[in-house]
């Protein structure tokens, strides 16, 4: 069974569906956070370098690049991360958000892993911020 399926939401249209996991790169294994939704509910947490997506987790899909389903788990895994950077700009770096994209592309086993990583740290990341302030 799938872990990721897609809404028809317009603004979320990807949804994890089973809790799942994924492992983290660079992080401190004694680093923890959870992050919590408007209604109270936990859809994220880090605990012990892995990243727990929890069913109900919506997110919009891969920034800067096409949503092939191989890429769908490195992208939540990054709008998770920078989501909770939205929240708490102190907790890591967005560059570490970034390499994490990167890290679970290539254990996912996503050829275009280096393509999605430069989409999302290179300039199509910055023109894709600027229009996002207008």
């Amino acid at each position: 069974m799938k872990s990721i399926v897609h809404t028809g939401n317009i603004d979320w249209p990807w949804m994890i569906v089973r809790d799942t996991v994924y492992r983290l790169k660079g992080f401190d294994p004694a680093f923890s956070h959870m992050m919590l939704g408007d209604d109270g509910k936990v859809y994220a947490s880090i605990r012990f370098c892995h990243i727990t997506l929890y069913e109900g987790y919506r997110f919009d899909g891969c920034t800067c690049a096409p949503d092939f389903c191989r890429a769908l788990p490195g992208c939540a895994v990054h709008d998770a991360l920078l989501q909770m950077l939205d929240m708490d700009p102190e907790l890591f770096t967005e560059q570490l958000a970034h390499e994490q994209l990167y890290h679970t592309h290539k254990e996912h086993r996503f050829l275009l892993a280096k393509v999605y990583y430069w989409a999302v740290s290179g300039w199509p990341r910055k023109l894709y911020n600027q229009m996002k302030k207008q």
